[in-house]
């Protein structure tokens, strides 16, 4: 993609403001649609796009629409566990088998490829807290936002201490995952810790979204919101990748470009371009941040939201 111009991607119409509430089918298609805009962002450093593959060999554009697509489904299945309202101390394993089966759904819809296994965790857990929260009233958005994160960080609490400290003392006969790999090494919790937490970076980028979607609109939004996350996440894609060089790299470069003014300027945008170049040079491809995105999507098409 080298000395190719800026293109603002296509099909990115504001949401209407959504409704209080939310069948289970409609929290699926939302979740769907929020895998589908993450996945036509673009410019995106280092990640598929409509237009190029980033630092990926072995998937394109197509893998991740039709991936986004057939995990519709499952996202409505994690909605309706939410709707039935069971402990929260349940839930995890109740969704358990439905994101076994979305896994499989996936490989089947893409040929083998892995394009969202990273969502069917995450994404799942905001699904099942927005179908046990569609009848509360909504407050302001982001009000309404932390209620959402905090109840899916309330179904795995305790995830990193039952799931990945026994590893230091007690390493399964399997392969290791590569985030339990990662977090033997480097002691990095990605995205258990941060669901745990309550996904405060997906929060804060979802404020984000918000301050600049009246200066930049959505198409222009997403990848400035992504900056910043590849600025600020420990993303285990790129320390997986990458290392801890190859991480710092990305964190140092994304903020560079921030600094000349992310999409919000030609400068910048240009920048963007250069970083996009060297993330696909270096292999390296900031797949935690693109999950996050999705997050900070679905919040956005979740939650009321007037454009005056």
């Amino acid at each position: 993609m080298k000395n190719r111009p800026f293109e603002r991607p296509l099909g990115f119409e504001q949401p209407t403001v959504a409704p209080q509430t939310l069948s289970s089918a409609a929290i699926g298609r939302m979740a769907s649609k929020a895998a589908l805009l993450e996945a036509a962002a673009s410019p995106k450093p280092g990640l598929v796009c409509p237009d190029n593959r980033g630092a990926h060999t072995d998937m394109e554009y197509a893998d991740f629409v039709a991936s986004a697509k057939a995990l519709e489904p499952y996202f409505c299945a994690c909605a309706d566990v939410g709707l039935e309202k069971p402990s929260p101390d349940t839930m995890l394993e109740l969704l358990r088998p439905h994101a076994i089966k979305a896994e499989q759904t996936m490989l089947a819809a893409t040929g083998g490829v892995n394009t969202h296994k990273g969502i069917v965790f995450s994404l799942g857990l905001i699904c099942a807290a927005q179908g046990s929260l569609a009848a509360c009233p909504i407050e302001d958005s982001m009000t309404s936002a932390r209620l959402l994160a905090s109840t899916a960080a309330g179904y795995v609490q305790g995830i990193v201490a039952r799931e990945l400290a026994p590893l230091r003392s007690n390493p399964p006969a399997r392969k290791l995952t590569a985030g339990e790999q990662l977090y033997l090494e480097h002691q990095v919790t990605g995205i258990r810790g941060e669901a745990e937490q309550g996904f405060p970076l997906a929060l804060g980028a979802f404020g984000l979204l918000r301050r600049e979607l009246p200066r930049l609109g959505l198409e222009l939004a997403l990848p400035h919101v992504l900056l910043h996350l590849m600025a600020e996440t420990t993303d285990t894609n790129l320390l997986n990748r990458g290392g801890w060089d190859g991480l710092r790299f990305v964190q140092k470069q994304a903020a560079a470009v921030l600094q000349q003014g992310g999409m919000g300027t030609a400068e910048g945008r240009r920048a963007m371009l250069h970083l996009c170049d060297a993330c696909a040079e270096r292999r390296l491809s900031p797949g935690g941040s693109a999950d996050l995105l999705a997050l900070t999507i679905f919040f956005h098409l979740a939650l009321p939201y007037s454009a005056s």
